[in-house]
């Protein structure tokens, strides 16, 4: 379904993009040559994989992202050929490239992710320009993925409150101390891992009681106006002002793990913005994650699987 103009538009900004090459072989071995399958290249990264998965759910996006050199060309190429709007903003180093295989005898997959190419101040600069441009038609901004080298730590933390000053509302998606230098800066959804939880709060949060714990501390400090914790294929828990819930996805087989914590945030993102319940939200959101393990490579979730899967999730008030 294409978008209308009285949808959500979502404004999107990855400072760490990548070509994301997906291939698969019969068996992962050192030393030898891995005869590999006809190889699909992607645009990726947090921001763009949700503005992907934005498109694909019927809402409006774009894209903002570094380029840089052949592979920065290539990564704007493939967007305009699945009809995802972008604004590339140009630099000097060439965008990297990550790389996922996938055993077909052993049904493992391998993930091997590039360090990102350094950002230099004036292109820093470029890109934040280009979101206080396109703030004015925004819904919201999601600021997705980990920060390059040249950029400081805690620029989430300044971007949110740069654009929660124009009114716009602000989802992040990261780790570490970009995430621990956000919270509290005025987020409408913040979304970390299990790990990344238990690595922002010094504790190993490896049972639901503790966690759940964790994110009802969090989230009333004012870290964001919603928490969601995703924990794999235990599901993910969501906590705000209205409740704590845990959302269980059904069980599915996955062929590839990739773009299932975007998938997740997309349609969490669009939820929220529609004004639906936070119980609703996880729902959609746990669907979608469950529908992007269904797709091959870098494909993420598609919409039909993702309203397929909904009436599947289990969504329960955490006590």
């Amino acid at each position: 379904m294409a978008p209308t103009p009285s949808t959500p538009r979502v404004l999107t900004l990855t400072l760490n993009p990548s070509i994301d090459v997906s291939t698969t072989t019969e068996k992962v071995r050192p030393e030898h040559k891995l005869r590999c399958s006809s190889a699909l290249l992607d645009a990726g990264g947090g921001g763009i994989n949700v503005s992907r998965v934005v498109r694909e759910l019927g809402a409006m996006t774009l894209a903002i992202y570094p380029e840089g050199g052949i592979t920065g060309s290539l990564l704007t190429q493939r967007l305009a050929a699945r009809g995802i709007p972008s604004a590339a903003v140009s630099c000097r180093a060439r965008t990297r490239v990550c790389f996922n295989a996938s055993d077909t005898s052993a049904g493992h997959e391998y993930r091997f992710i590039l360090p990102g190419v350094r950002l230099e101040p004036d292109e820093l600069a470029s890109c934040l320009d280009r979101v206080d441009a396109e703030l004015t038609d925004a819904d919201v901004l999601v600021a997705s993925g980990s920060l390059p080298p040249g950029v400081p730590e805690d620029l989430y933390a300044q971007l949110t409150r740069r654009v929660r000053a124009r009114g716009v509302k602000v989802v992040l998606d990261t780790s570490g101390p970009a995430l621990r230098t956000a919270l509290g800066s005025g987020l409408l959804l913040v979304k970390p891992s299990r790990r990344e939880m238990a690595e922002a709060m010094g504790e190993p949060l490896q049972d639901l009681r503790s966690l759940a714990a964790a994110c009802r501390k969090v989230q009333r400090s004012g870290a964001a106006e919603v928490l969601a914790v995703s924990m794999g294929s235990e599901g993910a828990i969501l906590t705000s002002s209205s409740g704590q819930w845990l959302g269980v996805p059904p069980k599915v087989e996955a062929r590839s793990a990739v773009g299932a914590g975007d998938s997740f945030v997309g349609a969490m993102t669009l939820s929220l913005l529609r004004g639906e319940p936070h119980d609703v939200a996880l729902a959609w959101a746990s669907a979608a994650g469950a529908a992007a393990l269904l797709a091959p490579g870098t494909e993420l979730c598609s919409r039909a699987d993702a309203e397929r899967l909904r009436s599947q999730v289990k969504v329960t008030p955490v006590e």
